[in-house]
């Protein structure tokens, strides 16, 4: 066991000078950390469900960080050492105790407007809400939801792009799932200032999956617990303008550049199950392409 150390010792140590002397290169390990323990729970699921870049948060002139956890941390690491800067905890004990659940349940922007870009995410479990972080320090700025119920649905996806009541700040757009019987199964818009709603469309289908804003409104994935499935195009008012069959779970549907010529920003998105990846019109989901990748699960 001793001669085994020994090896392992002298073997990191000519590594160590090798990388010394030729200098760091791509794919070089530059630091690494581990999830700490969240002390309000015996549950320590370390898996890190959203990993986001945020611009410089502590002046050093390096983008930093944000890994949401499902061990109910939010954790802001610096980009240069991966040092915390700052984390938050959805745990609140035996009600309101939920953490980010979905890859694009986070996102980055600068909600308050104040030149520092801030963190918005979505928890699932038994939390359910929405919650915008201060990007300096973690404090809550606003929340979003109801804190002592734990069965309105999973937030599946957050999605700050565009300004949807022309106060200049772009909008926090809410893809929130629920039941076959329950929950809010809608798509909804927080003003980003303060977190009060802007609309709350309830879709007639019982689950919701990710959602994309656009130049023209937005779209949001639909489905029954099974098929049909479909996207669901709206406004900036969130009124459905179209619909779009897809042959599976929509688990990301993302904006693009205008593929087709007609001077508008298309989408592209991915359907779980059959491995459909498509891509349709912005502004009425029109198919432009879709190819099949074979049979898959969940993807971005």
């Amino acid at each position: 066991m001793k001669f085994s150390k020994l090896i392992l010792i002298i073997l990191f140590s000519v590594l160590s000078a090798s990388v010394q002397a030729r200098g760091l290169v791509f794919g070089d390990i530059v630091w690494q950390v581990l999830i700490p323990d969240n002390p309000g729970t015996s549950l320590q699921d370390k898996q890190v469900r959203s990993l986001k870049q945020i611009p410089d948060i502590n002046g050093d002139n390096i983008n930093d960080i944000i890994a949401a956890t499902g061990n109910y941390w939010t954790i802001c690491y610096s980009g240069i050492d991966g040092a915390i800067i700052w984390q938050y905890s959805t745990h609140f004990g035996s009600i309101n105790t939920g953490s980010v659940e979905w890859e694009d349940a986070v996102d980055i922007a600068d909600v308050n407007n104040d030149g520092t870009h801030d963190v918005v995410i979505g928890c699932g479990g038994g939390n359910e809400m929405v919650y915008a972080l201060n990007g300096s320090n973690g404090s809550v700025l606003w929340s979003y939801g109801n804190s002592i119920t734990t069965s309105d649905g999973d937030i599946e996806s957050v999605k700050i792009k565009y300004d949807y009541n022309g106060d200049g700040i772009n909008d926090v757009l809410v893809s929130a799932s629920g039941a076959t019987i329950g929950g809010r199964h809608a798509s909804i818009c927080l003003n980003a200032l303060n977190g009060s709603v802007i609309f709350y469309k309830t879709q007639p289908q019982p689950f919701t999956d990710d959602i994309v804003a656009t130049e023209t409104g937005g779209a949001i994935g639909v489905n029954n617990n099974g098929a049909p499935y479909s996207i669901t195009g709206f406004d900036t008012f969130g009124n459905t303008v179209w619909n779009y069959n897809s042959t599976g779970n929509t688990w990301s549907l993302k904006e693009m550049p205008d593929v087709n010529g007609d001077g508008g920003k298309d989408i592209i998105g991915l359907g779980g199950f059959t491995g459909s990846v498509f891509a349709i019109t912005g502004n009425s989901g029109a198919q432009i392409w879709t190819r099949s990748l074979g049979s898959s699960n969940n993807g971005k």
